[in-house]
């Protein structure tokens, strides 16, 4: 099962600022050793970057996965985008590309944007997904409501899709 030997370990700090991580699952019979690296850097106050790096799949059909990150905080506002490389043997590899805007209207309320690009290689159409979302936090109580558009699902141009959602969590 996955998991099943793996090592995770959480380097101490080195500098000020930089977290390191490295993962490693081993194989055995024809599954191969997967392993995985990250860094994190916080050394400026609002700024966050985190890159990371790691390999899965089977021998003959390895993903080498790769995510950048960065996000800066500023006053009420967060802005925040990634990219995420899927470089898939001997199959068809796939980017992720995404960026969110929040705003903290007050310490209970809260606006976000967000905006996803999925491309794969040689599809003609890439699928785009954007969401709004509001959220209010009382007490022990959250609820949540956000709206969300799609186009091109499946790299199909023609599909378009346009979902909300309405959430209510409690905390004990």
């Amino acid at each position: 099962a996955a998991g099943d030997n793996s090592m995770f370990y959480t380097l101490p700090e080195l500098v000020d600022g930089v977290a390191l991580t490295a993962s490693m699952s081993p194989g055995s019979g024809t599954t191969a050793t997967h392993g995985s690296v990250g860094v994190v850097y916080t050394g400026v106050e609002g700024l966050t970057l985190k890159y990371g790096t790691g390999d899965s799949g089977a021998t003959s059909a390895e993903i080498t996965s790769t995510t950048m990150y960065a996000s800066y905080a500023i006053g009420s506002f967060t802005l925040a985008v990634s990219n995420t490389e899927n470089d898939k043997e001997g199959a068809v590899n796939r980017e992720v590309d995404a960026y969110q805007l929040a705003y903290t209207v007050t310490d209970a309320m809260s606006v976000t944007y967000g905006s996803e690009t999925f491309e794969t290689e040689g599809a003609a159409t890439d699928e785009e997904v954007a969401k709004i979302g509001v959220s209010y936090t009382t007490g022990g109580m959250t609820i949540s409501a956000g709206a969300i558009e799609s186009k091109g699902a499946g790299n199909d141009a023609a599909l378009k899709t346009n979902r909300w959602n309405l959430d209510l969590s409690f905390a004990f």
